[in-house]
C-alpha cells in the first residue's frame, strides 16, 4: 500500500513495521498450522499402521502412549489407556500382560506398569474402541501374538525396522514434540497478532486524523449554519408578526395623520428634510441628521435632497414606519423626482402601495397615476396608464449650454401635483424614461418604484424582517404597510 502524500517520514516507517509485523504473524499462524487444542489426538484412520504383508501376521489394535503435553501436562499411565479403550481403568493388566517385554522403537520394553514413555505403541484387546485405538499387523504367528507358551518372543507390531509400524511410532513421536512446541509458541503469536493489528489501526488513526477533523470541522460549520437559520428564521416570523400588529393599529389611529398634517402647517421654518414623528405627548418636526448619502436632483448641482417647498401648499402627508411608541410621516408634496425601494421585492411592493395609498386619502388633490395594473385597495383613487404624455409628464428638454449649470434648486421646483406608482416587471429604459421626466426642472411628480432604481432622488432599503432603512432620515423602522 503507498501512503499518502506528504506522509512523515517516521510515520511511513511505523506503518509499514505494522504490516511487516501482521505478515510474519499470519506466516507463523500457517506453518504450525495454528494454535492446538491442549491435549487433543489425531483421528484413529489417521494413525492406522498397514501391515507390510497382510500373508504374515494378524491385525491387531494398538494405542500409543500420549506425551505430557499431550495429557494435561502429567506422564500417561496403563491406567488411563484402558480408560480412554476400554471404558474400565482397571483392565490396565490385560494391556501389561500383551505388552510386557515387548520392544518398542527406541530400543526399551515394558517392564514396570507404572513406567511408560510417550511414543510406546502397546497392543490391546479385541475389545478396544474409542478416538485413540489404531489398527497394526503383527509379524508372527497368531499364537504367538496370543502369548502362548510364555517363553517366546511375543512379537511387535513395530519392531520392523523400515516399515510402516516404526514410522507410525516416529510419526506420532514427532507430532507430540511439534504440538509441545506449538503450546509453547501458541501465545507469543496470538500476541504477535494483536500487536500487529494494533499497531495497523493506530498507524490508519494517524494517517486518517487531519481528514476527520476536516470533516469535523466542516459538521459543525453545517451545524452552525443550520442552527443560525432557524434562528433567523424564527425572528424573522417574529419580526413580521410585530409588523402587522402595528400596521393594523397604525391604519385605526386616524388621528395620528392629523397630528403630523397640522404639525407641517404650523411649521414656518421647515429643515430640508421634512418629516414629523408623532408621539403620544405631540408631534416634532424632524430635520435633516446632517451629510446624507442620497444624491442631489439629477442634472442639477447644488440642489438638496428633500428641499423645503418654495412656496406655501397643502401637505401630502404620509406614513412610512414607526414603532409601538412613535410613528414617523413624510411630506411627499415637498418632494421630487424618484423614489426607490430596495431590498424584500414583496415588501418593498407592499411599502410602495401603502405609501401610494395613504397619499390618495390624505392629498385628493394629487394625481395618483400606476404604470401597469396596481392591484390596490377601491379606496385608493389610482388611474392604470400606459401613455404618460397625457399627464403632463413630458420628456425633459434637452438644455441649451448657455443654460447648463445655471438653474438652482429654488427655481426649479414647483408644488407636487402627482405620485406615479410603477410595478415591478417594467424595462429598463421604461425606467429611465420615468426617472428622467420626474427629475425634469419644473417637474411637480414624484415616482415610486419597488426596486433598485438607477438615477433616484432617495434610495429606501427594508429587510426581510420587515425593518426600513431610510438613510435621509438616519433612522431604521418597522416598515409601514396596508
Amino acid at each position: 500500500m503507498t501512503p499518502p502524500n506528504g506522509l512523515p517520514h517516521a510515520l511511513r516507517r511505523s506503518r509499514t513495521a505494522s504490516l511487516g509485523l501482521a505478515q510474519l504473524a499470519v506466516l507463523a499462524a500457517v506453518v504450525t498450522g495454528g494454535p492446538p487444542v491442549l491435549g487433543s489426538l489425531p483421528p484413529a484412520a489417521a494413525a492406522s499402521i498397514p501391515a507390510q504383508n497382510q500373508e504374515q501376521g494378524r491385525e491387531v489394535k494398538v494405542a500409543i502412549v500420549r506425551a505430557p503435553g499431550q495429557n494435561g501436562g502429567a506422564p500417561d499411565s496403563l491406567g488411563q489407556v484402558a480408560e480412554r479403550t476400554l471404558g474400565d481403568p482397571g483392565r490396565a493388566q490385560e494391556i501389561f500382560d500383551l505388552n510386557a517385554g515387548r520392544r518398542q522403537s527406541d530400543g526399551s520394553a515394558l517392564t514396570d506398569p507404572a513406567a511408560l514413555e510417550a511414543g510406546w505403541i502397546l497392543i490391546l484387546p479385541d475389545d478396544a474402541q474409542g478416538p485413540d485405538v489404531r489398527s497394526a499387523l503383527l509379524d508372527e504367528p497368531a499364537d504367538a501374538a496370543n502369548g502362548s507358551g510364555g517363553e517366546a518372543d511375543p512379537g511387535n507390531a513395530s519392531n520392523q525396522p523400515g516399515g510402516e509400524a516404526e514410522q507410525a511410532a516416529g510419526d506420532a513421536a514427532d507430532d507430540g514434540a511439534s504440538n509441545a512446541l506449538v503450546d509453547r509458541l501458541r501465545w507469543p503469536i496470538v500476541l504477535a497478532v494483536l500487536g500487529g493489528l494494533g499497531v495497523a489501526v493506530l498507524t490508519t488513526a494517524i494517517v486518517l486524523r487531519r481528514r476527520i477533523r476536516l470533516r469535523l470541522r466542516r459538521l459543525r460549520a453545517l451545524i452552525r449554519a443550520a442552527r443560525a437559520w432557524v434562528v433567523a428564521g424564527w425572528r424573522r416570523r417574529a419580526s413580521l408578526r410585530r409588523r402587522s400588529e402595528l400596521v393594523a393599529l397604525w391604519q385605526e389611529d386616524a388621528a395620528a395623520g392629523a397630528a403630523a398634517a397640522a404639525a407641517f402647517r404650523s411649521s414656518t421654518s421647515l429643515p430640508p428634510a421634512v418629516a414629523v414623528s408623532v408621539r403620544a405627548g405631540g408631534a416634532e418636526v424632524l430635520g435633516h441628521p446632517g451629510d446624507s448619502p442620497e444624491d442631489p436632483l439629477p442634472g442639477h448641482p447644488g440642489t438638496r435632497p428633500l428641499p423645503a417647498a418654495a412656496g406655501p401648499g397643502s401637505p401630502a402627508v404620509a406614513r412610512v414606519g414607526g414603532d409601538p411608541a412613535e410613528q414617523v410621516f413624510l411630506d411627499f408634496a415637498r418632494c421630487r423626482g424618484a423614489l426607490g425601494i430596495e431590498g424584500d421585492p414583496a415588501l418593498a411592493l407592499d411599502i410602495a402601495r401603502s405609501v401610494v395609498t395613504q397619499l390618495s386619502l390624505a392629498a385628493p388633490q394629487l394625481v395618483l397615476l400606476s404604470l401597469g395594473p396596481s392591484e390596490l385597495p377601491r379606496s385608493a383613487s389610482v388611474a392604470t396608464v400606459e401613455d404618460l404624455d397625457r399627464f403632463g409628464l413630458l420628456p425633459p428638454p434637452v438644455p441649451s449650454p448657455r443654460q447648463a449649470g445655471l438653474i438652482t434648486s429654488t427655481s426649479i421646483l414647483q408644488q407636487l401635483t402627482g405620485v406615479l406608482l410603477i410595478q415591478p416587471g417594467r424595462s429598463q429604459q421604461e425606467l429611465d424614461d420615468v426617472v428622467a421626466r420626474c427629475s425634469a426642472p419644473g417637474s411637480g411628480w414624484i415616482a415610486v418604484y419597488p426596486g433598485s432604481l438607477r438615477g433616484a432622488h432617495w434610495r429606501w432599503t427594508v429587510s426581510r424582517d420587515g425593518m426600513l432603512t431610510v438613510p435621509i432620515l438616519g433612522r431604521t423602522l418597522t416598515a409601514t404597510g396596508l
